[in-house]
């Protein structure tokens, strides 16, 4: 089961953002049942986005969640 959770964090935060997920998150999370991992994304700036053809989006982060079952 994938879990997308989208973020928009503001580039003065983003370093803190990034050491909680890393340091906080990560290891809650391997207590719960089911829990297989997860991976936190940062989406491509906006000029590479652009350089690329990207779609627009309104977030800069992405953390996906990955479970055994969807009851879990």
């Amino acid at each position: 089961m994938l879990l997308q959770i989208y973020f928009n964090v503001v580039e003065a935060n983003q370093a803190d953002f990034e050491a909680l997920y890393k340091e906080a998150y990560v290891p809650a999370m391997q207590k719960q049942v089911g829990y297989e991992g997860s991976r936190l994304l940062r989406l491509f700036p906006p000029e590479v986005c652009e350089e690329i053809q990207a779609e627009a989006t309104p977030y800069n982060y992405q953390m996906n969640l990955v479970f055994d079952t969807e009851e879990n």
